[in-house]
Parts: structure tokens; sequence; C-alpha cells
């Protein structure tokens, strides 16, 4: 799996990823090995990070690290959020820039794992565009 997202960072980019829950943890380990082709990681309930200890190699890339509703209610979701944010607490100890966004924490609510499904999703969809755009990578 990790070959085929590396392949694809060959061919593609550079560029930004935006990754799915288990897509999240081969996003991060891919970008671990080439971050010179990363722009920005967008993880949508990451299902695990990176290597902690390969986590400075993201110090140039900028994270967001995004969350639904009831994740701290699941003990399997919120062993994965602890996972990810410990990740994103390394980037920032090297000097990165890491956004924990929890869509509750700003009013958006109501939303199962598969958050591009919902019917808010593109109130979500304007939270990661408004995010990129402040990290100046679109316009």
């Amino acid at each position: 799996m990790l070959d085929g997202y590396l392949a694809l960072i060959d061919k593609l980019c550079p560029c930004v990823l935006l990754t799915h829950s288990q897509g999240g943890n081969f996003g991060f380990l891919a970008a671990e090995q080439r971050p010179d082709k990363i722009k920005a990681i967008v993880a949508v309930e990451s299902a695990s990070a990176g290597k902690i200890a390969n986590a400075p190699k993201l110090k140039d890339i900028p994270v967001m690290l995004m969350f639904g509703d009831y994740v701290d209610q699941h003990p399997r979701w919120a062993e994965y959020k602890r996972i990810d944010t410990e990740y994103g607490n390394a980037i920032k100890a090297a000097g990165g820039s890491v956004d924990l966004v929890v869509l509750p924490d700003i009013g958006i609510k109501g939303n199962s794992h598969m958050l591009m499904q919902e019917k808010n999703n593109a109130e979500i969809a304007e939270v990661i565009q408004n995010w990129l755009v402040a990290k100046g990578l679109v316009d």
C-alpha cells in the first residue's frame, strides 16, 4: 500500500495530501519519505499517524488533523486521536505547524466518521478550504 502512495506522489506531486481514516497512516508514512513533494496534509479522522521518530521530517509541511463528533466516546478512536495529537505535537516541537480541528468545538456537530458523506459536508469542506487559503496554498 505504501509503495502505491509513493509511486503516486512521485508521479503527481508536489501536492496537498487529503487523507481519511486508514489512509491517514499511509499518507503520513509516505510524507515522511517524500517531505519535499508534500505541500500540506489534511488528515480527516486519521486512524493513526506516522512514526513518531520521523515526525520532525514534516516540520516544513503544514498539517491539519480533523475530528468530528463522538471520537472521545469510542476507545479505538480516542486512541487514534491521542496518537495523532502526539505525532502533531512532535511535528510542532521540531518547529512545524499543526492545527487540530475538532468540529464540535467550532460549532459543526452531528457527524459520523464519514464526514464527506454528511449533510453538512460543504461546511466541512469550507473549513478545509479556509485552512488551505490561510496557509497560502490556494487562492
